[in-house]
C-alpha cells in the first residue's frame, strides 16, 4: 500500500506521539508499504505557527519513511490574532474564526494529496489541518480513504473539538481509532460518531526496549543518587498541562517528613519550562531544591534506566489522551500514580496497577506517594500487574497487526465499490 501519515510533528521532534508514529510508519515500511508522512517544518510547538521558520529539510528518509515537511501559509501575527479572538468567546464566531486562523493551513500538502495516487490517508492528531480541507479532500477524492486516530485531550477547556466543521470532519472518516473505550464512548455520544466507525486499539510499545532492570547501588551511584534514596519520577514533556507544580507542591510536603526522598523530572524543556523554575525558586526552599533534578534531554536508549532508578512514576496530568509512559513505568514495574480525570481512569486500575489521586489535591498526592513507599511489596506487586497488563494488550507488533488490519479492509473496500 502507498500510505500517507499526515501529522503534526514527526521526529526528531520529542513527544509520545511523535514517537510511536515513527516507531508504527517504520513498521509499516518493514512490512512492505510505502509510508510518507507529511508534517510541519518543526522541532516543537514553538515553531509550528511561523509560516518563516524553517529549521529541517522539506524531504529527507528516516529508516525507510518518506518524510515530507511542510510551513504554514499563515504570518505569525494572523496566528496571534486568531489565539486573541479565540479568547473572546463573547464575539460572534469567534471558535470558527479561531480555527481559520490558527490551524495549519499548507497548500503543497494539500495539493500534493489531491494529485498522488495514494491508496489511504492516516490523520494524526486531531485537529492536525483546518477542517474544512480535510472536508474537501473528503470530497473531491472520494476514493481515498481516510483514517483518523484523534487522541482528544478531554479535559481541556475550552473544547478544542466544539465546531461544527471539526465535528463533521471526525463523522465523515471512514475509520477512527480510538486509544481507550473511554475515548471511543466519547466520540459517539458527545462528537456523534457512528460507533461502527470507532475502533479500539491503544498504542503498541517495543517491550524488548524495556526490561526490567534491577535497580542496584550502581545504578543509583551512576546518577548521584545514594542507595537508600526514595526517588520519585517524572517523565514527559515539561508543559503546564502535565502537572509538574502540583508534583512539586506534594514533593515539598514528603520532604519536610523524611530527607531522602528525591525526585527526578525527565522531559523535553519548553517554554513553560523557565517560567516553571522561576516558580520554583520563588516557592521552594534551597533545601527540597537541591532534592529536585531535571533531566531536559536523553536518548530513548537511557529511558528504561530512569525508570529503573525509581520507586514510583508520578504523572498528574490532566492532558492525557493515552499515556505511553504509564506503559513504559509498567514495563520496567513500576507502580504508576496519575490524577483521577476520565482519560487517566481508563488506563490505570485504581488499587491494581497505580493509584489515582484528585486533581490540585497536593497533601493526598503527597499521603499516597508516602503509604505507597511505606510497602516494597505492594509496589512490587503493582509494578506486575502493571506489566502484565501491558503484555497482553500494548505489544507493537499486535497492535501494527490490528491497524495495518484495518488499512488493508479500507483499501480493498474502496476497490471493490469503484
Amino acid at each position: 500500500m502507498r500510505i500517507v501519515h499526515l501529522c503534526q510533528l514527526y521526529h526528531p521532534s520529542i513527544g509520545g506521539c511523535e514517537q510511536f508514529m515513527k516507531v508504527f510508519s517504520e513498521e509499516l515500511v518493514s512490512r512492505g508499504h510505502q509510508v510518507d508522512v507529511f508534517v510541519c517544518n518543526a522541532k516543537k510547538w514553538t515553531f509550528v505557527y511561523n509560516a518563516f521558520h524553517k529549521e529541517l529539510p522539506e524531504y529527507e528518509e528516516i529508516n525507510g519513511v518518506r518524510v515530507h515537511r511542510f510551513q504554514y501559509a499563515l504570518h505569525p501575527m494572523l496566528v496571534k490574532a486568531g489565539y486573541s479572538i479565540g479568547r473572546s468567546s463573547w464575539l460572534p464566531f469567534s471558535s470558527f474564526l479561531c480555527k481559520q486562523l490558527c490551524d495549519p493551513f499548507m497548500p503543497k500538502e494539500i495539493l500534493k494529496l489531491l494529485t498522488e495516487p495514494y491508496d489511504l490517508l492516516l490523520i494524526n492528531p486531531f485537529p492536525i489541518i483546518n477542517s474544512q480541507w480535510a472536508l474537501l479532500l473528503k470530497k473531491m477524492r472520494k476514493e481515498l480513504p481516510m483514517v483518523m486516530i484523534p487522541c482528544l485531550h478531554t479535559e481541556v477547556t475550552p473544547p478544542y473539538w466544539q465546531n461544527r466543521v471539526d465535528i463533521e470532519t471526525m463523522r465523515g472518516m471512514d475509520k477512527l481509532i480510538a486509544l481507550t473505550e473511554f475515548e471511543k464512548e466519547f466520540l459517539h455520544t458527545e462528537i456523534g460518531v457512528a460507533k461502527e466507525k470507532i475502533i479500539t486499539t491503544g498504542v503498541g510499545i517495543d517491550i524488548e526496549h524495556f526490561t526490567p532492570i534491577t535497580c542496584n547501588e550502581e545504578l543509583r551511584k551512576e546518577y548521584s543518587y545514594e542507595p537508600d534514596a526514595k526517588i520519585l519520577l517524572f517523565v514527559g514533556r515539561q508543559i503546564e498541562q502535565k502537572g509538574i507544580a502540583m508534583l512539586m507542591h506534594a514533593f515539598a510536603l514528603l520532604a519536610k517528613t523524611d530527607n531522602r526522598y528525591q525526585l527526578l523530572i525527565a522531559g523535553a524543556h519548553t517554554d513553560y519550562s523557565l517560567r516553571l523554575r522561576e516558580s520554583l525558586t520563588a516557592n521552594f526552599s534551597e533545601t527540597v531544591l537541591q532534592r529536585v533534578r531535571f533531566i531536559d534531554t536523553f536518548e530513548e536508549e537511557e529511558k528504561p534506566k530512569l525508570f529503573a532508578l525509581a520507586d514510583i512514576f508520578v504523572l498528574p496530568s490532566t492532558i492525557e489522551s493515552f499515556g505511553i509512559a504509564y506503559l513504559e513505568a509498567w514495563l520496567m514495574e513500576k507502580p504508576v500514580i496519575g490524577v483521577d480525570v476520565r482519560s487517566s481512569r481508563s488506563m490505570i486500575e485504581e488499587g491494581v496497577d497505580g493509584l489515582l489521586v484528585p486533581n490540585g489535591e497536593n497533601s493526598v498526592l503527597a499521603e499516597t506517594v508516602a503509604s505507597l513507599m511505606a510497602s516494597a511489596e505492594r509496589r512490587k506487586q503493582m509494578g506486575k500487574k502493571g506489566r502484565e497488563k501491558v503484555l497482553a494488550n500494548y505489544r507493537l507488533h499486535d497492535v501494527v497487526d490490528k491497524w495495518e488490519a484495518i488499512y488493508q479492509e479500507l483499501v480493498q473496500r474502496k476497490k471493490i465499490t469503484k
